[in-house]
């Protein structure tokens, strides 16, 4: 319990109540002065005032809750920071956030919602007012609709493959899709897969050491790991879910193979690359809403342009459909990479991250421009 001084010494109070003052004297001359204990424990929460600055938080909340991510997804602790924090009220000792089968005592909890991110994801915790007591918001509450029980499905599931705890298991971002017999995942790049639709979802995971991208079904009771998407070593780059339609600028031409369109840096310019069915390429300067003149960049022996669509073919190219990989958190002056295959299919990464990209695409990023050099 916090000790609030209303300017009374100790010596006053005692000597109110009645209590031999010499004698009090004596023993707090023995003890020396007395700790402000007041000003060792973190502030209350201000009330039922509703404050989002990060700076309100106190410290020991602060650096538990930073702490704890930072142990349980691997991400460095100094990347973990603090976007906004509220003061509550919680209704219970779970916080308000209590399972069906948890006895939560029915108290009212002084205590804090917190938003944290590494600058790639964001978590959102619920504390009491002194750090000890931490809860986590449902993930699936920032996963685009996936429900609970598929989201605790995908993330046992994952936790058992990886012999991992379910609390290591971070859903980053989910998106529903409809997926062939083989749930859109092909051991060999010519694999024939019977044609029905099948109603699920491809799910971005973080685990500790690695992100990995799972597809499953409706409900989450058959979740297959997407091998090709998996990245090792480096969870900090996670990739996103592109949304949206591209700029009509960016759009691939009929009769193109590949359209690579590199963007920003220094200079800001955009500049698209069109690999065509003749074997032509084509290079065009994007200024605003508008394509410059198109340059003329030569024409592909048979044999390149056979090697190049077998390593699209190999590398599985239309696995990355929709995703992108941001720069590191701190990057300047990246070029922004979007890669289309046929008409339809994107992928965008950052120049910055291309080490940290799966090895497939990383050989696909590498041919492409091995090729045009």
């Amino acid at each position: 319990m916090r000790v609030r001084y209303l300017g009374l010494s100790l010596v006053s109070v005692v000597a109110v109540a009645g209590i031999n003052l010499p004698i009090v004297q004596r023993a707090l001359a023995d003890i020396g002065p007395i700790p402000q204990m007041a000003q060792q424990l973190p502030n209350d929460p201000p009330g039922d005032e509703s404050s989002s600055s990060p700076s309100n938080l106190p410290t020991l909340v602060r650096n538990s809750l930073r702490s704890h991510i930072a142990q349980n997804t691997g991400v460095p602790y100094s990347s973990v920071q603090v976007v906004s924090a509220t003061a509550e009220i919680w209704t219970d000792s779970c916080l308000g956030l209590g399972g069906p089968a948890e006895s939560c005592l029915a108290a009212r909890y002084p205590g804090w919602r917190v938003e944290l991110t590494d600058g790639n994801r964001t978590w959102i915790y619920r504390s009491d007012r002194t750090g000890n007591i931490l809860r986590r918001e449902s993930p699936q509450n920032e996963a685009s609709g996936l429900p609970p029980e598929t989201a605790q499905r995908i993330v046992d599931t994952v936790a058992n493959d990886r012999g991992l705890l379910p609390s290591q298991v971070e859903i980053i971002a989910a998106e529903s899709r409809t997926w062939d017999g083989c749930l859109g995942i092909y051991p060999e790049a010519n694999t024939i897969c019977t044609q029905i639709a099948i109603s699920g979802w491809r799910v971005i995971v973080a685990t500790p050491d690695q992100v990995q991208v799972y597809h499953t079904n409706q409900d989450g009771s058959n979740s297959r790991l997407n091998p090709l998407l998996t990245q090792v070593g480096d969870a900090s780059i996670a990739p996103r879910f592109l949304t949206g339609p591209l700029p009509t600028t960016y759009e691939a031409p009929p009769q193109s193979v590949l359209t690579i369109i590199t963007s920003g840096g220094i200079a800001g310019r955009i500049y698209k690359t069109v690999l065509y069915s003749d074997r032509s390429i084509v290079g065009f300067d994007i200024i605003g809403n508008q394509i410059n003149t198109p340059a003329d960049l030569g024409r592909l022996s048979s044999q390149d342009y056979n090697t190049f669509l077998r390593l699209l073919e190999t590398q599985q190219l239309r696995t990355f459909n929709g995703l992108h990989y941001p720069p590191p958190e701190g990057a300047a002056d990246d070029i922004t990479v979007t890669l289309i295959s046929g008409t339809n299919q994107v992928i965008q990464y950052s120049d910055i991250a291309v080490n940290q990209l799966p090895s497939n695409l990383q050989r696909i990023h590498q041919g492409w421009f091995e090729l045009i050099n």
